[in-house]
């Protein structure tokens, strides 16, 4: 069963063309499990993948945070891969 997320920020656009969906300022995105804030978010419908760029903050389950620049992470938020940029 599929753990939905959710997601709020300042702005909120979509690409048709790509299924590419961009959120920008005080990003944050929840599920059941982990959430996620940063200052930009990427989430590629068509490849089920959600990037986040910017003052990463990883919340996991058991309360440990995880910073970093960029994060990339599944759909449904379960496997994240942090990437220092510069």
């Amino acid at each position: 069963e599929e753990d939905p997320f959710f997601f709020t920020a300042d702005e909120i656009s979509l690409d048709e063309d790509t299924n590419i969906v961009t959120a920008s300022g005080n990003v944050e995105i929840t599920n059941s499990t982990r959430v996620v804030q940063a200052d930009t978010l990427i989430y590629d419908q068509n490849n089920k993948r959600v990037i986040a760029i910017g003052n990463v903050a990883v919340i996991e389950p058991t309360g440990d945070v995880i910073f970093s620049e960029a994060t990339e992470l599944t759909e449904d938020l379960s496997q994240a891969v942090a990437r220092h940029v510069g």
